[in-house]
């Protein structure tokens, strides 16, 4: 009997403390066309049960946020979905990722609205060589250059690239032969769109 009850103990202790550990989940929102949005989240595991990621604080990197989470942890997966949803007047799909297994601290980039970018008279100068690019694609502008994002020509976001700087070298590793739009987003909120080709 007294067996029981100390592992029946032992049982409860560990579950509680399940239930206090927690991971960080960084979702970083790429939103070229400032469109309005809101963030929805959602997390699920066989142990702890369910429920809505927990935000810890939002950052602004240009025209970019990053939302930071902390979902439940357990030995288990916790399954984490997590959505940016597109508010009037825009009309485009929400971005969606998952739901996915998270077992450490991981970041995931949703693309929001990819697909039509006007670019503003005051846009900085930009120019981007070689293209067709194999290996190495260089960017130069007049501004800082705060991230880039490779799309293909089903609108998937196939590549994100962090930057600060007005010179940079992208490597098109893991960017298969063929065409992209290339977003490019600046430390003043502006964005534009170049295409170019990887063979």
């Amino acid at each position: 009997m007294k067996k029981l009850l100390t592992l029946a103990l032992l049982m409860s202790i560990s579950l509680e403390m399940l239930s206090q550990a927690s991971i960080p989940v960084d979702v970083y929102v790429v939103n070229p066309n400032g469109c309005p949005y809101s963030v929805t989240t959602t997390w699920s595991n066989q142990y702890l049960g369910g429920g809505n990621g927990t935000l810890v604080n939002i950052d602004t990197l240009g025209n970019q946020q990053v939302y930071h989470f902390l979902v439940p942890d357990s030995l288990s997966s916790t399954y984490f979905t997590v959505c940016a949803v597109p508010a009037p007047p825009c009309t485009c799909p929400a971005a969606c990722a998952g739901p996915m297994p998270i077992y450490a601290n991981i970041s995931i980039t949703l693309l929001l609205c990819p697909t039509a970018i006007d670019e503003p008279l005051d846009a900085p100068s930009i120019s981007l060589f070689p293209n067709p690019a194999n290996d190495i694609i260089n960017f130069s502008s007049t501004a800082s250059i705060t991230s880039i994002c490779f799309i293909d020509l089903t609108g998937r976001l196939v590549k994100n690239v962090f930057a600060n700087d007005k010179v940079i070298s992208v490597s098109t590793y893991g960017l298969t032969a063929g065409v992209y739009f290339v977003n490019i987003n600046f430390a003043d909120g502006n964005s534009c769109r170049k295409k170019v080709a990887i063979e």
